[in-house]
């Protein structure tokens, strides 16, 4: 099983029923087992702990850590109405946010090819979101809420993302702001130490990325943007690239020269850049 971050169970129901995935999907929160069985996209059962399957989805969908596996498998489409139970979940049970999850801020909106449900009893928010999120453009959650100033924001949210109708996605800002900083850190330690540690560097970084996580062709549904990792893992591997950037370095270069090329590297980001660094190298417990 692979870590997710930063991500809530509602969003990896929503971007597996986008994806049309049919098998299960088991998840580990806080050392408990839940067992999910998809048919096709669709959410057909919950195994977890022993709940019905409707408390079960209750206590799972606001779980925003863990470990996940995708195990591909035929099932039968039930007609379980999951999407009607996620809003009246949605309604009792959605957390405070940005407060329960602050680093959803960072997250990247994108219109799937769902229609909307007109039967929500979220359509008027939802709608009034999914107008501002355009077509073959990604759009920032701070976008959205000077756009839409609405008391049930993040309820809408969590709809259009559980349903599938709005996919979530940290990769596209990610990946290209680690890459910045990762050529920052191979130009400074080519100037000062030489190319072949330079080279060294990359090449280890990369080894230790594909010992921690699947190699990015390797999903076929985001190949898009180099680097980018499948967005049900949340920002889980981007947190351990963010690490690995300045670990690489004390087990390529032993000496201070080296952790000096980190140190200039950081020192041309912008502060804001500054800032979303450390909040990935904040690890959560």
């Amino acid at each position: 099983m692979s870590k997710f971050e930063d991500l809530f169970i509602i969003q990896i129901i929503g971007l597996l029923r986008n994806r049309k995935f049919s098998g299960d999907c088991d998840i580990r929160i806080e050392s408990m087992p839940a067992h999910l069985q998809f048919a096709e996209g669709t959410l057909i059962n919950i195994y977890y702990k022993d709940l019905t399957i409707t408390d079960a989805l209750d206590k799972i969908l606001w779980a925003h850590q863990g470990e996940v596996n995708l195990i591909p498998k035929t099932y039968t489409v039930s007609d379980w109405d999951y999407i009607s139970d996620m809003d009246q979940s949605i309604i009792k049970y959605s957390p405070p946010m940005p407060d329960r999850c602050p680093f959803m801020e960072n997250i990247s909106l994108e219109k799937s090819k769902f229609i909307l449900q007109e039967k929500s009893i979220f359509m008027e928010i939802g709608q009034l979101i999914y107008n501002n999120v355009r077509s073959g453009v990604s759009s920032d959650i701070t976008q959205i809420k000077k756009a839409v100033s609405h008391p049930e924001l993040w309820n809408g949210l969590f709809h259009l993302m559980g349903s599938g109708e709005i996919m979530g996605d940290y990769g596209q800002n990610l990946s290209v702001f680690l890459l910045k900083i990762q050529s920052l850190i191979i130009s400074n330690l080519q100037k000062i130490l030489g190319k072949r540690v330079a080279e060294l560097y990359q090449e280890r970084l990369s080894q230790e990325m594909d010992e921690q996580w699947p190699n990015f062709p390797k999903h076929k549904n985001y190949d898009r943007v180099y680097g980018a990792y499948d967005r049900i893992y949340g920002t889980a591997p981007y947190r351990a690239w963010a690490m690995l950037l300045n670990q690489t370095i004390t087990k390529t270069v032993s000496t201070a020269m080296g952790h000096s090329c980190y140190k200039k590297a950081l020192a041309l980001l912008k502060p804001e850049e500054v800032n979303l660094l450390q909040q990935l190298l904040d690890q959560k417990e």
